[in-house]
């Protein structure tokens, strides 16, 4: 009997590191022409004062191929010179590093003109963050470094002239249990550090 629970979880195992291993040469699947078409979404690496610029070489083809599927499969429009490794300035632990981007969350003013920052924020995370997480969370090369640990996801927007945003850090261990229907999209948010437009730390009414 117990012989037969290792052998089914050793099974298990290996089913999901091939499926991780899948994912990650999927991201990496693109052509050196297609390459040249998304290296400017990338962070400038002159731009890093951490060691985000060894990471960013490192896995500059990760960074690329995450530009491209969120580009071209899923048709986001990710802002420019923004894929990259961020710290959290607030905390100024520049050897903790978050996997992110900033992506434009495409509103119809007319629409919206009457929503608040609130509805939007949360329609955006609701509507996005889901299909972000998975193709960010396929680099599991990336999140083998001891020092990435997370993600974080900013979402612009703009109404009446006014360009607002929702950032939303997460914890990389959040993520894996999120993947693992052993927590809900809510309650990730709910767990995860979030600022809004003015960088102040905010909670969310979900």
């Amino acid at each position: 009997m117990l012989l037969n629970i290792v052998a089914g979880l050793l099974i298990l195992s290996s089913t999901q590191c091939g499926t991780t291993s899948e994912r990650e040469k999927s991201i990496l699947d693109f052509s050196r022409s297609e390459a040249g078409r998304y290296r400017h979404l990338l962070i400038d690496p002159g731009q890093y004062t951490t060691n985000g610029a060894l990471y960013h070489e490192r896995y500059q083809n990760h960074l690329i191929g995450i530009a491209r599927s969120l580009s071209s499969e899923y048709k986001f429009t990710i802002l420019n010179n923004s894929i990259g490794f961020y710290f959290d300035k607030k905390l100024n632990q520049r050897d903790r590093l978050y996997l992110g981007l900033d992506m434009e969350v495409p509103l119809d003013e007319t629409a919206h003109a009457g929503s608040s920052y609130q509805h939007i924020a949360v329609t955006a995370l609701e509507t996005y963050l889901k299909d972000v997480l998975a193709v960010i969370n396929s680099c599991t090369s990336i999140f083998g470094e001891s020092e990435i640990i997370g993600m974080v996801v900013g979402f612009h927007w703009k109404i009446r002239e006014q360009r607002h945003s929702i950032t939303i850090w997460i914890d990389e261990r959040d993520v894996v249990r999120y993947e693992n229907k052993q927590l809900t999209m809510k309650e990730l948010i709910s767990r995860s550090y979030i600022t809004n437009t003015e960088g102040k730390l905010i909670r969310l009414l979900l």
